[in-house]
């Protein structure tokens, strides 16, 4: 009872709420109310977050099919309403599951052409039994949310747990016989697609019979839709798709960890296979070097000639794998050489700047345009060999390009292995020196770090194809040779310096252990004596 917005139990009020329930059931409700929470028992069986009716021309994503052969699962929809209505379904996704409005219940019917992403679920061959349920559970939600305090929890009560569990039992131990399912021209009931498409699933839940017909129906579609699209060895989601990639592009980066997933996803690419990068085999990287060389030498690809949308979703241009992918390739392509990438502020990305491309490159939006790599700057490679000794002659014929930057390469580690050590030498206290911290190191480090670095820039042009990435000017080369004779310079001092204090440490030790006159000359007296 309600006086004033105020409530009350009223203990002499009597009030037979299945009657209630009963006689909304069998005068007043509305057929299309009846579908409604007809759909929402359909939402849940698919175990879908849902505990509300589905009203028409409903969308609910379905991010969860999976494309056996690739191992990818594509997004569709859930349409609770006519194919005929599929423009309302926005954005356009890979796959449409069409909920048709059962004509026992509406009376209504549609026709129309069947597609191949489309496939389309009645259910019409229900008990009047269910009937009859359902129309007391729609019956019960409606008078639950047209009450208030006691009479709404009692309506709740009734649907929840007198109706509800018998209503979702039923539907699922019988939808194989109930439903029905339209594909490719064809209509038969559940159970026998599932028979004929997915055997294996014959005792399994509502949820597992739908996918497992589904998927082998949009197969085909799919196929034709995604031409060549890479077979992955893990399970790529929607959600989990840039995160994959994220992995594979820290290890062509070299960063990181090299997580298992990373390495399925280059080894999917054609980029990576037992342990080695592989660029020559991506077909993806491939398509890109041929876009660069048809255009001629000094042009670039811009980002709109690499990437564009399609259905809401962002693929490389013409092809049919994500953004996501083709950012990898182009990272791939970077690191062997072969590409020379450009981000915002038009800072430029080569072989030997990968650390600054996975730190500022996060995603194909900061992939401002890509370009082939210059020729080869011999001079400074030259000065490079006789800097460290190489025989700069290996660089006279491009046959023997390789052979050098094999010796180069392996002066190169001796030489940052050595600064390393000489440096921890640096830093400990040096003979001879004030007791102050501050004041007891050899003058200044920096030229080590500074060397060390130059360097170790220089360890990822490991090939002839990443020669064209070198970034070093005569300037910066005549610097880092500045650099290395001021480490030889600190060395030698630091060598005589160990050298005196052996010498010192020496004398005072012979000193020390020598007899003095004395006892020299005791020593030549008779034992007698």
């Amino acid at each position: 009872m309600c006086i004033r917005d105020r409530w009350y139990i009223d203990p002499t009020r009597v009030v037979d709420y299945d009657q209630q329930v009963e006689t909304y059931a069998a005068t007043t409700i509305p057929d299309d109310v009846v579908q409604r929470y007809l759909n929402e028992l359909f939402t849940r069986a698919l175990e879908l977050d849902n505990e509300q009716p589905v009203i028409a021309t409903r969308l609910w994503e379905y991010n969860t099919l999976i494309w056996t052969a690739k191992n990818v699962a594509r997004p569709g929809w859930l349409f609770f309403g006519f194919p005929t209505q599929r423009s309302t379904a926005q954005p356009p996704k890979d796959f449409y599951l069409f909920i048709v409005p059962s004509r026992r219940i509406t009376d209504t019917s549609e026709e129309w052409q069947d597609a191949p992403d489309e496939s389309y679920w009645f259910i019409e061959d229900f008990s009047d039994e269910f009937l009859g349920l359902l129309k007391k559970y729609a019956s019960a939600r409606e008078l639950e949310h047209t009450t208030r305090g006691d009479d709404q929890k009692a309506y709740r009560t009734i649907a929840e747990n007198r109706i509800l569990p018998d209503l979702i039992r039923q539907y699922v131990e019988n939808a194989g016989d109930w439903m029905t399912v339209r594909w490719n021209g064809q209509r038969k009931k559940l159970s026998d697609w599932v028979r004929d498409l997915a055997p294996s699933k014959s005792a399994g839940l509502f949820k597992s019979k739908l996918e497992a017909i589904s998927e082998v129906m949009f197969a085909p579609h799919f196929e034709g839709k995604f031409p060549n699209y890479p077979a992955f060895e893990i399970r790529i989601t929607e959600n989990a798709r840039a995160q994959n990639a994220q992995y594979a592009l820290e290890i062509v980066c070299k960063i990181g960890m090299q997580v298992d997933a990373g390495k399925k996803v280059l080894k999917a690419l054609g980029l990576y296979e037992d342990g080695t990068p592989t660029p020559d085999r991506s077909p993806w990287l491939d398509i890109v070097r041929r876009r660069l060389r048809e255009l001629g030498p000094g042009q670039v690809l811009n980002n709109s000639d690499l990437f564009e949308k399609r259905e809401d979703r962002v693929f490389m241009k013409g092809e049919p794998i994500e953004a996501e992918w083709l950012h990898v390739v182009i990272a791939a392509g970077v690191e062997s050489g072969d590409l020379v990438a450009f981000g915002r502020n038009n800072v430029k990305y080569g072989a030997a700047d990968l650390t600054e491309f996975s730190r500022n490159v996060k995603n194909w939006e900061d992939i401002i345009r890509i370009s082939a790599p210059a020729e080869i700057p011999l001079p400074q490679w030259r000065k490079l060999f006789v800097l460290l000794k190489v025989n700069a002659g290996l660089l006279a014929t491009p046959q023997t390009y390789q052979e050098g930057l094999q010796d180069f390469q392996t002066e190169l580690a001796r030489r940052v292995t050595h600064l390393v050590e000489t440096r921890q030498k640096l830093s400990a206290p040096l003979p001879f020196a004030p007791e102050d911290p501050a004041e007891n190191r050899l003058a200044d480090a920096t030229a080590f770090d500074q060397a060390q670095a130059a360097l170790e820039g220089l360890q990822p042009l490991n090939t002839r194809a990443k020669m064209s990435n070198l970034n070093l000017g005569d300037e910066d080369i005549a610097g880092l040779e500045a650099q290395l004779k001021q480490c030889e310079m600190q060395e030698r001092v630091l060598a005589v310096l160990q050298d005196e204090r052996q010498r010192l440490e020496l004398s005072a030790c012979l000193l020390y252990t020598s007899p003095s006159p004395r006892d020299r000359t005791r020593s030549r007296l008779p034992s007698s004596a």
